[in-house]
């Protein structure tokens, strides 16, 4: 969707001196697989499901590592990654889609796992919340 507006609707691109943007979208976009990689990794450690689409099968609660900075380091590491591709593009109307991306991963997706993470763990889990962002 970041690339089809950049495309078709050009309104509101900008560069910046000297590639600093290739730059930026570069250390973005790195810093986004970083994230995701300890996510994934810690799970890994943890042994429990990574899978997003079925939250109720953690067999544990992973509250160690990345997960002591955000609850959801996997979903920070795609906007982290999605900031990057803004920037690579240049647009304006790019960077505008991002708060979108979190509020729809907070409504369609975040809450649904919080839910089933409070059913799985309860007040372990909700005393996590309390102390750890959901996003950072």
């Amino acid at each position: 969707m970041m690339l089809a507006l950049s495309e078709l609707i050009p309104f509101g691109s900008f560069t910046l001196p000297a590639n600093i943007h290739l730059w930026l979208s570069a250390c973005s976009v790195l810093a986004g697989i970083v994230v995701m990689a300890a996510g994934v990794s810690a799970f890994g450690k943890s042994e429990t499901t990574i899978n997003p689409l079925k939250p109720e099968e953690a067999t544990s609660l992973v509250v160690s590592s990345i997960y002591t900075r955000t609850r959801n380091p996997m979903y920070l590491g795609f906007l982290s990654i999605l900031t990057g591709m803004a920037l690579f593009l240049g647009s304006v109307l790019a960077l505008c889609l991002l708060p979108f991306f979190v509020l729809y991963m907070n409504l369609f997706q975040i809450i649904p796992e919080e839910e089933a993470l409070t059913k799985l763990f309860g007040d372990q889990y909700n005393n996590y919340c309390r102390d750890v962002r959901r996003w950072i």
